[in-house]
């Protein structure tokens, strides 16, 4: 009778075990990983390239950065170079600009690369029968 009893408590403490350890791998997202995954807007200016060139990137970009919209502008050749000019002027220049490698160096000292490294939320679909979303 002890022994059926004992079992009893054993088997308690080992099914409230786990639930609390289970519960231990569920915590809040960092406040880095909070501020990673803020929905964000980037511009994007061209002036020769359609919309159709760019497309199936920023898609394909959008799937690992669901929280990131990028506007896409493409501007007329004649006005471009005025348009960016002013753009960066009142510090509303587009985030990301395409220009033809010839007008680097008219640029050069206006732009500044991309860091080399820079931390962004990415969230991807795991599992086979129950489909989840999980960031990183």
């Amino acid at each position: 009778m002890f022994k059926k009893h004992l079992s009893k408590y054993i088997i308690s403490f080992l099914a409230i075990s786990a639930l609390i350890f289970a519960g231990l791998g569920c915590k809040a997202p960092s406040k880095e990983a909070q501020e990673a995954s803020t929905p964000r807007t980037l511009n994007l200016w061209t002036v020769f390239d359609d919309y159709e060139g760019f497309g199936d990137i920023i898609a394909s970009y959008r799937k690992l950065h669901p929280n990131i919209t990028i506007n896409f502008r493409k501007l007329r050749y004649d006005e471009y170079d005025q348009a960016l000019l002013e753009a960066m002027a009142e510090d509303r220049a587009p985030d990301i600009v395409s220009i033809h490698n010839t007008w680097l160096g008219k640029y050069q000292t206006k732009l500044l690369p991309l860091p080399a490294t820079r931390k962004m939320a990415a969230q991807e679909v795991q599992g086979t029968l129950k489909k989840e979303l999980v960031g990183y």
